[in-house]
C-alpha cells in the first residue's frame, strides 16, 4: 500500500513538472492568443487593430470622421459579424517607414490582433527603393516580432505612381508572409477618374476612402468564411538582425545662437549651425515643426545632403528620414539654418529646433 501511494506521488509530481516547464516555453500560448483575428471575428468577440501609416493611414482627405476608410470597415464588420474593432493608431501626415519605424519602436501597444501598414507616397520623395526596402521590410519584421499572431496587411496606397515602390511593398509583403492589397486597384475598377475620387489628386475623398473601406472588407470577409489562420513568417529565412536605432543628444559643435529650450536646441538665426558625430548607415532627427518653422540645410561630411522645412500648421515633435545608404563608419552631420522660411509660414520667424539625431544602435 506504501509503495502504491508513493508512486502515485511520485506521477503526481512528474505531471505537474510536464505542466509547469509547458507553460514556461510556451509562454504566448494563452488563452487570450489562441484565437487569431479571423476566429475572433467569427464569433463577434472584440479585436484590437494598429494603423501604422501617412496622412492615407489617418484619413486626411475624407470630410468628417465617420467617412473615413477605418471607421466605414469598422462598421462593415459590426454590422456583419457583430464584433467591435478597437482602433489604435500610429500615424502622422508626411511620414515615411523610417518614421514608422522609429514611432513602432518606441510605442507600448499589446495585444494586437490585425495590423494595417500605409506608405510609400511620401518614401518615394526622400529615399531610393534601396532604402525604403530597408525600411519597410524591417518595420514588417519587427512588428510580427512583437505580435506573431497577428495578421499584417499592406496597403498599396492609390496615388502611388512609382512602380519601384509599389513593387518593392508587394515584394517585401510576399517575402514576409503579409497581405498586400493594391488600391489602385479598386480606384482603377471604378471607372472613375482621380479627381473625382481625392480631395487634391492624392488623398481620396469619402468616395475614395468608399473603396479603400470595401477592398479591404472584401479581403477580411473571404478569409473569415475560408477559416485561414494568421500567416507566420518563416524564421529561418527571415530572422535578419533588427535594425537598432538610438537617438544622441550630445551636440560635437553648437554655434552659440542655438539655445536649449524645452529640450530642443533652438535658433531663429540665420548662419546659425549645430554638429552631431555618429556612425552608421542612416540618418534622421528628432525635430518640431510648427507654424514658425523655417529652413535648414544638412550636410553630412561637409557635403550637402537635403534642405528640410521644419513648418507645419501645428506644432508637432517629428522623427525626419535625412539619409540611407551612408558608408558604414564615422560620420558629421551639421544642421545650418538658411534664415528663410516656407511659402506658408507668414509668422515672420525661421525657426528650427532639434533634440536629437536617429542613428544605428552600435
Amino acid at each position: 500500500m506504501k509503495n502504491k501511494t508513493y508512486t502515485l506521488l511520485i506521477s503526481s509530481v512528474i505531471g505537474l513538472a510536464f505542466v509547469l516547464l509547458y507553460c514556461l516555453y510556451q509562454p504566448n500560448q494563452t488563452s487570450s492568443t489562441s484565437k487569431n483575428a479571423f476566429d475572433k471575428i467569427r464569433s463577434s468577440e472584440p479585436i484590437s487593430y494598429l494603423i501604422i501609416g501617412d496622412s492615407i493611414g489617418r484619413g486626411s482627405g475624407a470630410s468628417k470622421d465617420q467617412t473615413k476608410w477605418f471607421y466605414l470597415l469598422e462598421q462593415s464588420v459590426f454590422e456583419q459579424h457583430g464584433t467591435p474593432m478597437q482602433r489604435n493608431m500610429l500615424v502622422q501626415s508626411g511620414s515615411t517607414a523610417f518614421e514608422g519605424l522609429y514611432k513602432f519602436r518606441n510605442s507600448s501597444l499589446q495585444n494586437i490582433d490585425l495590423v494595417f501598414i500605409v506608405f510609400g507616397e511620401n518614401d518615394r520623395k526622400y529615399m531610393n527603393k534601396e532604402v525604403f526596402y530597408t525600411f519597410y521590410s524591417q518595420l514588417l519584421l519587427q512588428v510580427k516580432e512583437k505580435y506573431p499572431t497577428a495578421e499584417i496587411i499592406t496597403l498599396t496606397e492609390s496615388s502611388l505612381d512609382n512602380e519601384n515602390f509599389a513593387d518593392t511593398i508587394a515584394e517585401v509583403s510576399k517575402e514576409l508572409n503579409a497581405l498586400n492589397l493594391d488600391m489602385r486597384i479598386p480606384f482603377n475598377e471604378s471607372g472613375k477618374s482621380m479627381k473625382r475620387l481625392t480631395k487634391d489628386l492624392v488623398h481620396p475623398n469619402d468616395d475614395g476612402y468608399q473603396l479603400y473601406s470595401d477592398y479591404i472588407y472584401q479581403y477580411l470577409e473571404t478569409r473569415i468564411q475560408k477559416g485561414n489562420k494568421s500567416t507566420d513568417i518563416p524564421k529561418n529565412e527571415f530572422a535578419a538582425k533588427a535594425i537598432n536605432m538610438e537617438t544622441k543628444n550630445e551636440y560635437q559643435f553648437k554655434d552659440s545662437s542655438f539655445i536649449k529650450r524645452d529640450g530642443y536646441y533652438t535658433s531663429d538665426e540665420k548662419g546659425a549651425s549645430i554638429d552631431f558625430t555618429f556612425t552608421g548607415t542612416y540618418l534622421g532627427a528628432n525635430m518640431i515643426r510648427s507654424p514658425l518653422g523655417g529652413l535648414v540645410d544638412v550636410y553630412i561630411d561637409d557635403e550637402f545632403v537635403t534642405s528640410i522645412s521644419t513648418w507645419w500648421p501645428f506644432k508637432k515633435p517629428r522623427s525626419l528620414y535625412i539619409a540611407g545608404g551612408l558608408p558604414d563608419s564615422k560620420h558629421t552631420v551639421s544642421f545650418r539654418m538658411k534664415g528663410k522660411s516656407s511659402s506658408h509660414n507668414t509668422s515672420g520667424f525661421h525657426r528650427v529646433q532639434i533634440s536629437s539625431i536617429i542613428v544605428q544602435d552600435n
